[in-house]
C-alpha cells in the first residue's frame, strides 16, 4: 500500500504543471501533450519554472534517431528556462512527427511533434496517352488538397466527367491520398494531338497535365507541317503500328531535337511497342517492324533546343543520344541508325553543318541532296555507306543531286572534317 501511494504521488506530481510552468500558453501545451507545426516552418517557445535543477531535452523520431527535421534548444532566463523548437519547412506531401522529452528530475513530459505536409498535387503521368479510338482517360493525382478542374483552356475534344478516392483504406499517418480523374475523349480522326488539363487549389500551386490522343494511320506517303517546332512526336503519336505503312515522308517547317529524333524512330526498322488499357494498369509489348525509305526535309529549317525524350510506348535500340542546340546544324550522329532502310533524303533548307558520323552505317542510302549552304561536313558523317549507287554532290547551286563519284568517294572515306570552300 506504501508503495501504491507513493506511485500515486509520482503521477501527481508529473500531471501538475503548474510546478513545471507558470506560462499559460505553455501549461496547454504541456496538458495536450502536442506540439503542430506549419508547412512552411516556424518555432514554439515554451517557458518552464527553475528549482535549482536543469532541464534535459531529448528528440527522436520513430526509428529512435534524432529527427533533421527539427532542433530543440534551452536558453537560461531571469525566471527559469526557455525551451525553443524549431522545425524546418516540410516540402514532403505526408506530414511528420518525432517526440519531445522534456525532463528534470523525476518530472516528465512527453511531447509528440507534428507538422503538416506542404500543400501539393502531384501527377502519376506528367503526359497521359490515349489511343484515337479511346473514349476514356484517367489522370491519376496524388495530393493532400481537394483539386478542382479548371478546363478553360483545354481543348474542345476533352471532357471532366468526374473524380473519385482510389486508395478508400488510407494509411493513417498520411495527410495524402491518390485520386483518379475521369475524362472523356472525341475519337481523333486525324494526326495526334494535345491539350492540358490544370487542377487548382488556393493553397498549392496548379499542377497541369498533357493528355496526348494518338492519330489515325499514316498513308504511304505523308506529308506534314509543323506549325511549331518540336510537334513532330505529337502528330505521330505512340502507336508504331499506325506507321508500318509509311514508305515517304515529307516534312515542312521549323525542326529542332524532338523532330529528329521522331524520324531517328521512323527511320529504325525494327521498335518494340507497349500498348496499355485505358486505365493504365496493364501493358503488352510486342514487336514492329517500320519501312520508311525516303525522307525529304527540304522545306525545313532546323533550329536548336528541344529534348532526347522518346514516346513512353515506344522502345528502340538506338545506340547514340542526339542533342542539338544550334541553328542549321544537323549534330553529331542524327542519323546513325544500324539496317535502316534509308534510300533518299533531301537535307534542310539553309543547312550549314552536318555532324561526324550523321549518316554512319545508313548501307541502303542511294541519294542525298545537300544544299549549298552547307560549309562543314564531320568526319565519318558517310562512313559505311556501302551502297554502289550512292552519289553525292558539291557545288554552288541550290541543291546537289546524284553527281560527281569521285568528289562522293572522297567526303564517304573522310576521317577528319571537311571544310567547302564557297
Amino acid at each position: 500500500m506504501c508503495l501504491s501511494a507513493l506511485f500515486l504521488i509520482s503521477c501527481a506530481d508529473d500531471d501538475n504543471t503548474s510546478d513545471i510552468t507558470s506560462d499559460s500558453a505553455t501549461r496547454r501545451l504541456l496538458d495536450s501533450k502536442a506540439i503542430s507545426f506549419d508547412a512552411g516552418g516556424e518555432s514554439v517557445t515554451l517557458c518552464l519554472n527553475d528549482n535549482g535543477t536543469p532541464w534535459e531535452l531529448v528528440l527522436k523520431d520513430a526509428s529512435e534517431e534524432s529527427p533533421a527535421w527539427c532542433r530543440s534548444t534551452i536558453i537560461p532566463t531571469e525566471d527559469g528556462y526557455e525551451m525553443v523548437v524549431t522545425a524546418q519547412r516540410n516540402d514532403n506531401i505526408n506530414r511528420r512527427t518525432a517526440t519531445l522529452q522534456l525532463s528534470r528530475g523525476n518530472t516528465k513530459k512527453l511531447l509528440t511533434l507534428t507538422q503538416k505536409g506542404f500543400p501539393r498535387m502531384q501527377a502519376s503521368k506528367q503526359d497521359v496517352d490515349v489511343r484515337n479510338d479511346s473514349r476514356n482517360v484517367f489522370v491519376v493525382i496524388h495530393t493532400n488538397v481537394i483539386p478542382q478542374i479548371d478546363t478553360t483552356n483545354t481543348a474542345g475534344w476533352v471532357h471532366f466527367v468526374g473524380m473519385q478516392r482510389e486508395d478508400h483504406t488510407p494509411n493513417a499517418a498520411n495527410d495524402s491520398m491518390t485520386l483518379v480523374c475521369h475524362f472523356t475523349v472525341k475519337a481523333n480522326p486525324d494526326l495526334g494531338r494535345m491539350t492540358a488539363v490544370t487542377f487548382r487549389n488556393d493553397s498549392a500551386a496548379p499542377l497541369s497535365v498533357n493528355i496526348h490522343q494518338w492519330g489515325r494511320r499514316l498513308n504511304a506517303s505523308e506529308t506534314i507541317h509543323l506549325d511549331q517546332p518540336g510537334q513532330l512526336p505529337t502528330l505521330l503519336g505512340g502507336n508504331g503500328y499506325d506507321w508500318t505503312d509509311l514508305d515517304s515522308l515529307t516534312l515542312s517547317g521549323k525542326i529542332n531535337t524532338d523532330d529528329i529524333n521522331a524520324l531517328r524512330i521512323l527511320l529504325t526498322p525494327y521498335i518494340r511497342v507497349a500498348q496499355t488499357n485505358e486505365r493504365g494498369n496493364l501493358t503488352v509489348t510486342s514487336d514492329c517492324y517500320l519501312h520508311l525509305r525516303h525522307l525529304d526535309l527540304g522545306q525545313c529549317t532546323i533550329v536548336g533546343g528541344g529534348k532526347a525524350d522518346m514516346e513512353e510506348s515506344i522502345v528502340t535500340r538506338l545506340p547514340d543520344t542526339y542533342l542539338n542546340a544550334d541553328n542549321n546544324t544537323l549534330a553529331d550522329c542524327a542519323f546513325k541508325l544500324t539496317r535502316t532502310l534509308l534510300e533518299s533524303i533531301v537535307l534542310p533548307q539553309n543547312l550549314e553543318k552536318i555532324g561526324g558520323w550523321a549518316f554512319y552505317y545508313c548501307a541502303n542510302l542511294r541519294r542525298i541532296d545537300i544544299p549549298a549552304t552547307v560549309r562543314y561536313i564531320g568526319p565519318y558523317a558517310f562512313a559505311n555507306c556501302s551502297s554502289q549507287n550512292m552519289g553525292l554532290g558539291l557545288a554552288c547551286e541550290s541543291y546537289i543531286r546524284i553527281s560527281y563519284p569521285r568528289q562522293c568517294y572522297r567526303v564517304v572515306s573522310l576521317r577528319k572534317p571537311y571544310e567547302i570552300s564557297s
